[in-house]
């Protein structure tokens, strides 16, 4: 039995659930005051769950509700100096309010569209932050690349089980040092799955002209790293003592002589803070390499699961005084967004798109859209959990489906919003929270945020606050909104 008609209840299962949960349902957050673009912002009240904005005319009422996202109602009343009653009057209201608002429509992610394949467990590059170590984390007993018959039963077995499968992605260490088993899945691909999109991850440096053939010849789409300017990249992404920056430029040139479907992937590390490169300048320098424009762009990241063998040789540590910078580049792009030539920041525009939609999603996490196969042929979900938890088992065993059903209604359950503190991570639909990020589901849901003390990122709430405020501005003003939703079509599709 497929996968698909096992767990398909379990979508209707955790709507029913979350429309059940009036703690959910009327849980917000208030965004106090900006300053933006020369004016100063409302009082915004954001309803996670429904994924609508609310400005709140009255201060003092706007004060009580974000008092009380923190303390009681006595001692929000002493510290106001108002009575009880008065505040839990206001806090009725409101709460009355949100518990009548729906989403459109919400995200559950039950089942994989995404299957992953560690193809190298090897790579050229040793990069500072690399989470997976050049590919050396993932628990493979030193097994170096996967081979062509691992890599055909693993797509037919995971395709039979989860005929969901949309996309495969060919990922490392560095993929393009094992061509042969990529050429040999995208053929088996062609013959029998002419459906499923192929995608491929590279440091860029080994593309050479017959494979940027082979990529387009194939439709096959292309994420290639690069870390802004030839200084900060060459600082982070060491390749063999040489200019990795030079090697990267020249393969983005190949590949877009070939029309190829290219994207770019930066990670924002201290070093292009300390010389003076701003995100804007970085994303613009980006986005102009590739006709598409679009950046998927990130800062520097521990993840818990994998820090005892992450190749950080140093503290991640950003000065605090990125923070404006990072709303001035927020801003940049909410404009850019509503001009004729848009730039486009992949999480940004994934957000977006959702408080266009209107689309909540019950889990902050989309694991369960994810299957990964490593390079000896073990079975994990997100290629970031590598941990046992995130195991499946070994595409070989014969009773892998019942371990992957399972293990996905595990995790399902640890990771559904309603087990989890939401009130921390009251921007969760806005973007993933990775549990891999905070030490495993487990870690998650008791909610052991102890990452701010090393990565700025780690505390999200003020970069989503900003989103939420250009957004507001921009839905306020009927001409931009047009244009908003125009761009975000034209790249991403009405889904």
């Amino acid at each position: 039995m497929e996968l698909k008609t096992k767990l398909v209840s379990k979508r209707r299962m955790y709507i029913k659930r979350a429309k059940e949960d009036n703690s959910l349902k009327s849980f917000y957050h208030i965004i106090a005051p900006q300053k933006i673009n020369g004016e100063i912002t409302p009082w915004l009240m954001f309803h996670p769950y429904s994924m609508s904005l609310y400005v709140i005319e009255s201060g003092e009422e706007a004060k009580i509700l974000k008092l009380l996202e923190r303390y009681s109602i006595k001692e929000t009343a002493r510290i106001l100096e108002i009575s009880q009653s008065k505040v839990e009057e206001i806090a009725e209201e409101y709460t009355s309010f949100l518990k009548n608002k729906e989403p459109d429509n919400f995200a559950v992610p039950i089942m994989p569209t995404s299957f992953w394949m560690i193809v190298s467990n090897i790579c050229q590059m040793k990069c500072r932050y690399c989470y997976v170590n050049s590919g050396s984390a993932y628990p493979t007993e030193h097994t170096l690349f996967m081979n062509k018959e691992t890599a055909i039963l693993s797509v037919e077995k995971i395709l039979e089980m989860a005929p969901t499968i949309a996309t495969i992605n060919f990922f490392g260490g560095e993929p393009t040092l094992n061509m042969e088993t990529v050429v040999a899945v995208t053929d088996f691909i062609k013959r029998n799955y002419p459906e499923i999109s192929m995608y491929i991850c590279t440091n860029g440096c080994t593309i050479t002209e017959d494979i940027a053939k082979f990529f387009a010849r194939n439709d096959i789409g292309v994420t290639v790293s690069i870390d802004g300017y030839k200084e900060a990249n060459n600082i982070n992404r060491k390749y063999l003592g040489k200019d990795s920056f030079s090697r990267i430029i020249k393969s983005i040139e190949t590949l877009r002589k070939y029309d190829i479907n290219l994207y770019i992937e930066a990670t924002y590390s201290p070093d292009n803070f300390i010389l003076g490169q701003a995100p804007i300048d970085i994303v613009t320098f980006l986005a102009n390499l590739t006709s598409k424009k679009v950046v998927i762009f990130k800062f520097m990241e521990i993840f818990e699961t994998l820090k005892d063998i992450q190749a950080n040789d140093f503290k991640t540590t950003y000065d605090l005084s990125l923070v404006p910078k990072f709303y001035e580049y927020l801003d940049y792009i909410f404009e850019s967004l509503t001009s004729d030539d848009p730039i486009y920041d992949s999480s940004i525009a994934f957000a977006v798109g959702l408080l266009l939609r209107k689309q909540t999603s019950l889990f902050p996490c989309p694991f369960s859209n994810f299957i990964t196969i490593l390079v000896n042929g073990d079975v994990y979900g997100c290629h970031l959990l590598m941990s046992r938890e995130g195991y499946f088992g070994n595409i070989r065993e014969n009773n892998l489906e019942d371990k992957i059903e399972s293990k996905l209604e595990y995790m399902l359950e640890r990771m559904f919003i309603s087990n989890i503190d939401y009130k921390s991570f009251w921007y969760y639909p806005l973007q993933d929270i990775c549990p891999a990020y905070y030490g495993g589901l487990e870690k998650l849901s008791q909610h052991h945020q102890n990452i701010l003390k090393e990565n700025l990122w780690g505390d999200a709430s003020f970069v989503w606050e900003r989103v939420l405020i250009n957004y507001y501005y921009i839905a306020n003003d009927k001409e931009k909104e047009k244009r908003l939703i125009e761009n975000i079509i034209k790249e991403f599709g009405k889904e």
